[in-house]
């Protein structure tokens, strides 16, 4: 019975032996798998990420709490873009240890610095004295059946190379760094579209919707002899402001030519009214935008404090379209090339919404 006793005994500890020198392991392993070895404060240290690759260099900076793009006369990033990053780095795990030998870097995308058409890309956290606090290189993107995209990748100071899931949310292009989609704006909220044109004469349109209950619009002014082409151009010039991306950035003191050809004013059923200008610089359009709060445009609305209408969008109530306007403001200091989609349903001529009754 003592032999019995004294052998589980035995059992139990070298069961708690192992137990613990297993998670002294994992714990080991764990840590070495990351690619930060220790953490650090990325908003109190990081004052610059520089981002390289075949075809580009760029920074982006950190300035009064701020972070700017100096290429895009320092046009704001994007917070939430830049915290998703950082958190990203300080998560993502090192998952497969592929081979250390340098040779083979530029076959994985992992050589630097990077050759022509190379996939690679280099990122820099540096310091405020211009220190680079870590650097790591991303290489090829492997696709696998799981549907998975995984990435090689080696810490700047050492030739091991490891594969990761690739899930930092990394831009490669700088202006991807800011808030791109700038606008975001339902069609159900759009009261009616005006143009007013600088080049065409009797070119003017105006699409409008007769309450906020009734879903289709209507063309003002359908010349005699003439009928809507077809209520789809309405609703699809009213929803232009759907998904506005931008594709160019300028300053708009730093232009000095540029000729004002249209403008559009889009006005919303609970006050919001934006005003965008086209302009022609060098034989492209640019657009300047400008937001304002217009009260009157609520009279014909129920009170904010009435019950919503069943089956309709709750509109905003006045304070918040007022925040939404302030939101705003910092748009009209900037010009704009935008995606093609909306710069076409800008472009809407009166001839494209009629046609002729005997046609």
């Amino acid at each position: 019975m003592l032999k019995k006793i004294t052998y589980l005994l035995f059992l139990i500890i070298i069961g708690i032996g192992l137990y613990f020198s297993f998670e002294d392991t994992y714990k080991k392993e764990t840590k070495a798998n990351k690619l930060l070895e220790k953490s650090f404060d990325f908003n109190q240290q990081v004052a610059k990420i520089v981002i390289e690759n075949s075809n580009t260099s760029f920074n982006i900076l950190k300035k009064d709490n701020n972070w700017i793009l100096p290429n895009y006369d320092n046009y704001p990033a994007s917070k939430s873009k830049i915290y998703n990053f950082f958190a990203n780095i300080e998560a993502l795990k090192l998952l497969d240890k592929k081979t250390n030998d340098g040779k083979y870097h530029e076959k994985l995308g992992l050589e630097y610095p990077f050759k022509k058409n190379s996939n690679g890309e280099r990122i820099s956290l540096v310091d405020q004295n211009n220190q680079t606090i870590f650097s790591f290189i991303l290489g090829n993107v492997i696709e696998k059946g799981n549907n998975k995209k995984y990435r090689y990748i080696r810490k700047d100071d050492t030739s091991q190379a490891w594969m990761y899931t690739d899930n930092l949310n990394l831009f490669s292009n700088e202006i991807e760094w800011s808030n791109n989609n700038i606008l975001n704006i339902a069609r159900w909220r759009v009261k009616s579209v005006t143009t007013k044109d600088f080049l065409k004469k009797n070119n003017n349109i105006k699409v409008f919707r007769d309450s906020f209950e009734k879903s289709t619009y209507n063309l003002e002014n359908v010349p005699n002899g003439f009928e809507l082409k077809s209520s789809y151009a309405l609703n699809s010039l009213a929803a232009a402001l759907e998904n506005v991306e931008i594709i160019d950035i300028k300053y708009k003191s730093n232009v000095k030519k540029y000729k004002l050809i249209r403008e559009i004013k889009y006005t919303m059923f609970d006050g919001l009214e934006l005003l965008f200008s086209i302009y022609d610089i060098k034989n492209t359009k640019y657009l300047n935008i400008k937001s304002f709060f217009r009260k009157e445009e609520r009279k014909p609305l129920k009170k904010d404090t009435e019950e919503k209408i069943i089956g309709l969008p709750t509109l905003f109530t006045s304070s918040e379209v007022v925040k939404e306007v302030e939101s705003y403001n910092y748009l009209n200091a900037w010009l704009y090339k935008i995606d093609e989609n909306t710069i076409k349903e800008f472009s809407t001529n009166k001839e494209d919404l009629i046609l002729s009754k005997s046609d």
